[in-house]
C-alpha cells in the first residue's frame, strides 16, 4: 500500500511539473503571437484608406481633419510597439523591416534607428551597418547635442568598440559622459578605462579605473584590473597595492596571486614573488607556473 501511494505521488508530481512546463510555453511562445495577431486586427494591418493632405495646417486642425475621415495618429505608434514585441520574440527579420518603414518615412526618430541597429545586430549583421544607423540617429539631434542623445552616442561607442575602432569609441564615452554632466557610474568608468587601454591612453585610463575604484571599492574584478594595468605600465607598487586589497577580498583570487607574484618579482623580492606564485600554482594556474620556470630556476 505504502508503495502504491508513493507511486500515485510521483506520477501526480510529473504530471504537475508537466503541466507547468506546458503552461510556461504557453506563455513565452503562443502569447507573444496572439498579441501580435490582436494588434494586426486592433490597427486593420494590411488595409489602405485616402489620407487627406495635412501639409502646412495648424496641429489642431490637422487632427480634426483626420478625424473628420475617421483616421487617427496612432499608427506609427502602433508599429513602434509591434516592432518591439518582434524584437522580444527574436523575429528580427520582420522588426528590421517595420522600423526601416519608419525611417523611411517623415515619423523617422532617432529611437527608429536605434530600434532597426537592435535588429540588424540580432540578425547578425555588420556592425558597420549598425554604427551608420546610429549615425543617422545622432543626426536627427541638433549640432549641439542634448541630454537625451546621450544614450545613443553611448551605443554608438560600444559597436566603435566592437569594430576596434577605440579611439572613436573614446570620443563617444566622452561626449556621453559630458552630456551627462560627468556623472557616470562606476562600471561607466571601469569600460571606459578598458577601452582607453586598447586603444593605449594609458593615463587617461589609470584615471578611470581610480574612478571605478574609488566608487567601489571592494569590487575584486575592478581590483585585478586596476592591478593588470598597473603591470602593464610599471607601476609596481601600485600593482601590489591593488593585488593585495583584492586577495583581502577574495583570498582564493588566482589572479590577483599570479599579478603579486610577477610584481614583487620585479621589484626584486624572490620569496614574497616565490610565495605568491606558489599560491597561484596551488590552485591551479598555469601562467604562474610558467613565470617560475622562466625566471625563478
Amino acid at each position: 500500500m505504502g508503495k502504491s501511494k508513493n507511486n500515485i505521488n510521483k506520477k501526480g508530481a510529473i504530471r504537475t511539473v508537466l503541466l507547468n512546463i506546458l503552461a510556461m510555453a504557453l506563455v513565452v511562445v503562443v502569447v507573444p503571437y496572439l498579441v501580435l495577431m490582436w494588434l494586426d486586427s486592433y490597427t486593420h494591418h494590411g488595409e489602405s484608406y485616402a489620407v487627406p493632405d495635412v501639409c502646412g495646417m495648424q496641429l489642431e486642425d490637422a487632427k480634426q481633419l483626420l478625424r473628420d475621415n475617421h483616421l487617427d495618429l496612432e499608427i506609427v505608434d502602433y508599429k513602434y510597439k509591434k516592432g518591439q514585441m518582434l524584437l522580444a520574440i527574436k523575429r528580427y527579420d520582420a522588426a528590421f523591416e517595420i522600423y526601416n518603414s519608419i525611417n523611411a518615412s517623415p515619423d523617422r526618430s532617432p529611437a527608429s534607428f536605434y530600434a532597426t541597429a537592435l535588429a540588424l545586430e540580432g540578425r547578425g549583421d555588420s556592425v558597420a551597418a549598425q554604427i551608420a544607423l546610429m549615425d543617422s540617429a545622432i543626426a536627427l539631434f541638433p549640432e549641439t547635442l542634448p541630454a537625451e542623445a546621450a544614450s545613443y552616442v553611448l551605443h554608438r561607442g560600444v559597436l566603435y568598440d566592437r569594430a576596434g575602432k577605440y579611439r572613436a569609441a573614446v570620443l563617444d564615452y566622452n561626449k556621453f559622459c559630458y552630456l551627462k554632466n560627468n556623472q557616470g557610474s562606476s562600471r561607466f568608468y571601469f569600460d571606459r578605462s578598458l577601452i582607453e587601454i586598447k586603444a593605449r591612453m594609458y593615463q587617461q585610463a589609470i584615471d578611470d579605473m581610480n574612478l571605478a575604484v574609488g566608487a567601489e571599492p571592494n569590487n575584486t574584478v575592478y581590483l585585478t584590473e586596476k592591478c593588470a594595468l598597473m603591470l602593464r605600465v610599471n607601476m609596481l607598487d601600485d600593482a601590489v597595492g591593488a593585488a593585495r586589497q583584492c586577495l583581502a577580498l577574495d583570498p582564493e583570487n588566482v589572479d590577483a596571486y599570479r599579478m603579486l607574484g610577477y610584481a614583487l618579482l620585479q621589484k626584486g623580492d624572490k620569496a614574497g614573488a616565490l610565495e605568491n606564485l606558489n599560491r597561484a600554482i596551488s590552485l591551479g594556474d598555469e601562467g604562474a607556473k610558467e613565470i617560475v620556470d622562466k625566471y625563478m630556476k
